[in-house]
């Protein structure tokens, strides 16, 4: 009985956190031309803690980040992430399970 217990215990924490939703990262950045700027950004992505999986549009100048979590990026660690890489955050939005809308960032000077 007590194998029962411990197994379904098992299961039930595996089960939650196996079905959990990600978080994820809409960035858009200025600056990127080629695959070897998009190849140098992703990597640099994928060493975070808690980044999943990244992919990019080079032609619209988008990045998507999937995350564990809500906190694994912030816009200010994302721009200087790029800005020492040589690129421009344009806008960095966050797209929380579970949430209708998701707050965004246009990080450009407004007058």
């Amino acid at each position: 009985m007590r194998s029962i217990i411990v197994l379904m215990s098992v299961f039930i924490w595996w089960s939650t956190d196996a079905f959990a939703e990600e978080t994820h990262y809409l960035l858009g950045v200025d600056g990127m031309s080629c695959p070897f700027c998009v190849y140098g950004i992703e990597k640099q992505l994928k060493r975070i803690d808690g980044v999943e999986d990244v992919s990019t549009n080079l032609g619209e100048g988008n990045i998507w980040v999937e995350a564990t979590n809500t906190d694994v990026l912030s816009e200010e660690s994302t721009r200087q992430l790029l800005e020492d890489a040589g690129f421009t955050l344009r806008s960095f939005e966050i797209h929380r399970p579970g949430d209708h809308e998701h707050e965004a960032s246009d990080s450009g000077e407004h007058d």
